[in-house]
């Protein structure tokens, strides 16, 4: 049974720690030990605080991983100017503060490729971090936040920043054109997208998730939502676990989060409730529904229907 730590409070280093602590014993040392560590935060926005992972979240973690003595540890996006987002942001004075730290502009980075799943229904080859690819250890820590094509952006949407930008739009299956385009299509792209950040992740193999719901987005996520306090951090070594259970919180059905469905199907992760157990708080508990992206109703609650061959 799968193991995810759920822990109020207001501090996010406090609590991010608190919960990471909760699941200590679910970390194997021998991975990190004299190893690299991959920290992927998101940091989809240069100038909204709102829309990227706080670097007090990140700070929380690089602390508790350096417990188990990395040999170093690379923090990873692909925004259009990750440089100029990390002095905004603060996660410049990381790489002062630590010894041990290398922040990492994925655009620059050397590059590997991963098998995504396109809109005709066969694989293209995507560029990819290869220091992403080649780490020993994968930590995504995400702000918990809605979005206009997965209903939520957790830990495992996350991973899609170690595509270069320029070709990120594959992870949707295909050009703009058929992203934007009439509402069957923009479903199929949709799940073709759930199914990729999957694959992402298992490609990745993303050892540990942690997701900050203190101050989360609700609305038109990922960049343009409204705050709401869930006042919540949520950490697991299986992060569709984590998933699932900040789903649930967020008050979306975790069995009808499609990119959580198909990984729960294909055996990547823990995806149903009954099989994962929760430490700290009760879900009921701190569950707190949010306002969910304006097209919700138009175009994501009826995936299924366009999932044949991609996500069933």
């Amino acid at each position: 049974m799968s193991r995810v730590s759920v822990v109020a409070g207001k501090e996010r280093i406090e609590t991010v720690t608190e919960a990471l602590n909760k699941i200590r014993e679910d970390i194997q040392p021998g991975r990190i030990n004299d190893k690299s560590v991959f920290i992927k935060p998101n940091l989809v926005s240069v100038s909204r605080l709102l829309a990227v992972t706080h670097v007090d979240a990140v700070r929380a973690v690089i602390d508790f991983i350096q417990d188990f003595n990395p040999a170093r540890i690379i923090i990873a996006e692909g925004t259009s100017d990750i440089f100029k987002a990390y002095e905004n942001f603060g996660y410049d004075a990381l790489a002062r503060e630590y010894d041990n730290i290398q922040l990492l502009d994925v655009n620059n980075d050397d590059l590997g490729e991963i098998q995504l799943l396109t809109m005709t229904g066969e694989e293209r080859a995507v560029r990819f971090s290869k220091t992403a690819l080649d780490a020993d250890f994968t930590i995504s820590v995400a702000r918990a936040k809605t979005h206009d094509h997965t209903k939520c952006t957790l830990v495992i949407k996350n991973m899609q920043g170690c595509i270069p930008r320029k070709e990120q739009v594959w992870a949707h299956g295909d050009s703009r054109e058929y992203h934007e385009g009439p509402i069957p299509m923009s479903y199929k792209s949709n799940c073709i997208l759930s199914r990729n950040i999957v694959t992402i992740a298992q490609k990745v193999k993303l050892d540990l998730g942690i997701i900050d719901g203190i101050e989360a987005m609700e609305g038109n996520g990922p960049g343009g939502g409204d705050p709401v306090d869930l006042g919540v951090v949520v950490a697991s070594a299986d992060v569709v676990a984590a998933e699932a259970v900040m789903a649930e919180i967020m008050g979306f059905n975790h069995r009808e989060v499609a990119h959580i469905y198909y990984a729960d199907k294909i055996g990547f992760g823990t995806g149903k409730l009954e099989n994962i157990e929760v430490l700290g708080e009760r879900i009921e508990d701190v569950r707190k529904p949010v306002k969910p992206h304006r097209n919700y109703y138009e175009s994501q609650v009826d995936w299924r229907k366009y999932a044949e061959n991609i996500l069933t």
